[in-house]
């Protein structure tokens, strides 16, 4: 296959590995000259009832948006009639290989890889999108931030397609052992199993055969972890599990969330107790977030007071002696790795357990929290922050505190004077110039927040979010090559950084750079296509280079995503 050319677009260049599916291989996409991941469909299982329903569940699975899925850039069929999904380009190593050299993994390992699994998992039920294949495969660990254990699961929707592929046996829940209906619990039996098996290093069940494997799953109750390997799980941890691996899927949790709470309980001083199950058809999806002001041609302005907030979200790396300390503090390093941000310096870090755990807990109530949207949850955050009198001397808790008033206050000055407050006490705490920076431009003040974003980066040269806001600024104040060199920082460092790409185009279209802003509009365009302002700059681009039908079909998209502007440029009919 090697230098093959697969729908006219991807030009193999190497071979990447091989299931009972299909191959997947590293290829070149032409038009933008990058490197993506193309499976093609093994040509013996497709047929042309296939090929539709692929289509079918590739549209379905291309909606889900999240961190820790893979990015869906294209799908289709060629000429040929070979079935293709060109994905983003991973490096990193699957679950699989982690837990062949390993054996087993200690719990806040476990913790952290199983807790984005289950946001994957949560973002792709609220589409209606059970993955029904879930195993260490396709559970990809990247190296990103400092930390090791990012997660990116992949495939979902391709086991569903073609008819007889039910999933991996070692991890197949009891309903698709006996042929019975399924839905989204049937994930989180999977997600048992892997749990068992990364805490334990063995399987739950095997078999000598597929169909003895089968009659395992279906009728067997798995052993006890505590009879296994005692003392290696918690009581509130081997709950957990055992309900993720009950044989009807009403015993099961209902939703995500449930399975979220419970995994973040295990780093609790007091694990609470395990969910209670839940009898859903299908997972609630998640409410709609409020509605907000039409941005008519500076989406990423917007977007970047969303980065300016969640990079304040606090790097809480507190030196105690207890453990709960220690527990509290490794899970919020990993939030902290995650987002990129900075470590706290280690003269800045406090040492007050009961501080420490409630930054943990309001850290994670504010986690995706967006300015001028606030939720019951960030709510929670500020009343809980705002009842901490011990924390006056607490740089951390006062950066947090900007950051908990950002999202939920109309007015930015609670937010600027607890900023303020951060940077007082710890004038070498990038965060914390970076939430008055986030203070000062919601005061529409940007010559302060360009000085405080410039402090930011100052302090910590790799920290993206100040980056990624100079550039907002400079495009606010039409700065078109400021803000081109600002994104251009951010791509270096971050090549899939989720927003730069859509805000370097706006800035090379601002420049008259049409034909550079088509490569970044374009990637903007794939990776977030329910993004009507998106599309509305790429038809921009698209006309100025002069390819007016393809301008068109951008314009009709943006203006069939409700973006006013593109109404007089795309023809009623």
């Amino acid at each position: 296959m090697i230098g093959q050319v697969i729908a006219g677009r991807y030009e193999i260049v190497r071979q990447l590995g091989a299931g009972r599916m299909g191959a997947v291989y590293q290829a070149r996409q032409i038009s933008m000259d990058r490197m993506v991941a193309l499976k093609l469909i093994h040509p013996h299982i497709a047929s042309e009832e296939l090929a539709r329903r692929f289509v079918r569940e590739m549209q379905a699975t291309s909606k889900i948006e999240h961190p820790n899925t893979i990015r869906v850039f294209d799908f289709g069929a060629d000429e040929g009639g070979q079935l293709f999904l060109a994905m983003e380009l991973l490096e990193g190593r699957p679950l699989s290989k982690v837990l062949e050299e390993a054996g087993t993994l200690p719990l806040p390992r476990i913790v952290h890889i199983a807790t984005q699994v289950v946001r994957a998992l949560g973002a792709a039920h609220a589409e209606g999108i059970a993955h029904r294949d879930l195993e260490p495969d396709n559970v990809m660990l990247l190296d990103r931030y400092g930390d090791r254990d990012v997660v990116k699961v992949l495939d979902f929707g391709i086991a569903r397609f073609v008819d007889g592929v039910v999933g991996t046996p070692a991890y197949l829940s009891p309903e698709q052992a006996m042929g019975q209906p399924v839905d989204h619990r049937a994930d989180f039996y999977s997600l048992g199993v892997m749990l068992y098996q990364m805490a334990l290093g063995r399987l739950p069940f095997n078999g000598p055969t597929l169909a003895a494997l089968r009659v395992a799953h279906a009728t067997e109750k798995p052993p006890a972890p505590s009879q296994v390997a005692p003392g290696v799980m918690s009581p509130a941890f081997e709950a957990l599990v055992m309900m993720l691996l009950a044989k009807s899927p009403a015993e099961r949790p209902g939703a995500a969330a449930d399975v979220l709470r419970a995994l973040e309980g295990l780093s609790e001083p007091t694990a609470p107790p395990a969910p209670q199950p839940g009898a859903m058809t299908a997972e609630t999806p998640r409410p709609p977030p409020p509605a907000r002001a039409r941005r008519p041609l500076w989406p990423a302005v917007a977007v970047g007071l969303a980065i300016v907030v969640g990079a304040a979200v606090i790097g809480v790396r507190l030196v105690t002696r207890s453990k709960a300390d220690a527990a509290a503090r490794k899970n919020l390093d990993a939030i902290v790795s995650a987002e990129g941000d900075p470590p706290t310096p280690a003269d800045c870090r406090t040492t007050d357990g009961a501080l420490i755990d409630r930054l943990v807990r309001a850290s994670r109530s504010l986690h995706d929290s967006a300015p001028g949207a606030p939720r019951p949850q960030d709510r929670d955050a500020l009343a809980l922050l705002a009842t901490t009198h011990e924390a006056a001397d607490s740089a951390e808790y006062w950066a947090l505190l900007a950051r908990a008033r950002l999202v939920v206050e109309p007015t930015a000055d609670g937010a600027l004077a607890a900023a303020k407050r951060a940077v007082e006490r710890c004038p070498t705490m990038a965060q914390a110039h970076n939430a008055v920076g986030g203070a000062e431009l919601r005061a529409h003040d940007d010559a302060a927040a360009t000085a405080a974003y410039e402090q930011a980066v100052k302090l910590a040269p790799d920290y993206l979010a100040p980056r990624f806001n100079l550039g907002l600024l400079a495009l606010r104040r039409k700065d078109a090559a400021a803000a081109v060199a600002a994104f251009d920082a951010v791509l270096a460092k971050d090549p899939m950084h989720p927003r730069a790409h859509l805000a370097r185009g706006q800035a090379r279209v601002m420049a008259g750079d049409f034909v550079g802003a088509l490569d970044d509009l374009e990637q903007a365009t794939l990776r977030h296509p329910s993004d009507g302002d998106a599309w509305l700059l790429l038809g921009q681009a698209r006309a100025a280079s002069g390819a007016k039908k393809t301008a068109m079909e951008a314009f009709c998209k943006a203006k069939a995503l409700g973006v006013t502007a593109a109404e007089s440029l795309c023809p009623a009919g």
